[in-house]
């Protein structure tokens, strides 16, 4: 919470918590608490994924060889996502995501309650590496829809 409000010192806004896969998980968890909700703007996540872990060691990144989940402590975002409202949840994910399939997303998307908003890219990967540029035009679009959303809802 001190880096939320560190974030926050000196802007007309609060800040929006973006996260890229495990980071979007986490983001989604952050969100679930109330005193977290009073300091953010939203949650935008990319690549959001139903099984996070809580601990990484490096030994666990041969999952981008295995793609399979390490074995840390983790949460289901499926169990908590609900709870990001009324915090807006913008969820951004790629078509061929090789860990996380469009599917999977998608039934996260369908348990999260509004505001919340889905945008697909049609992209080679997890990275969405051969669309930056959409990447970027959705990512700007998905922050102003944040902040619009969460001042209709104020």
């Amino acid at each position: 919470m001190e880096l939320l409000a560190f974030a926050a010192e000196g802007s007309p806004a609060l800040p929006v918590i973006v996260g890229v896969s495990e980071g979007a998980g986490l983001g989604v968890l952050a969100a679930t608490d109330p005193a977290v909700q009073a300091l953010v703007e939203g949650v935008v996540g990319l690549g959001l994924p139903d099984q996070n872990e809580l601990g990484w060691r490096f030994r666990d990144s041969i999952i981008y060889l295995t793609k399979k989940a390490p074995k840390e402590p983790g949460f289901l975002v499926s169990r908590l996502i609900a709870g990001v409202a009324p915090v807006p949840l913008a969820m951004i994910h790629s078509t061929r995501d090789e860990f996380v399939p469009l599917e999977e997303a998608q039934r996260l998307y369908g348990l999260a309650r509004d505001p919340r908003r889905l945008w697909v890219i049609d992209a080679a990967d997890h990275r969405f590496r051969d669309k930056p540029q959409e990447l970027a035009a959705c990512l700007a679009e998905a922050l102003d829809w944040v902040v619009s959303a969460r001042g209709a809802g104020r």
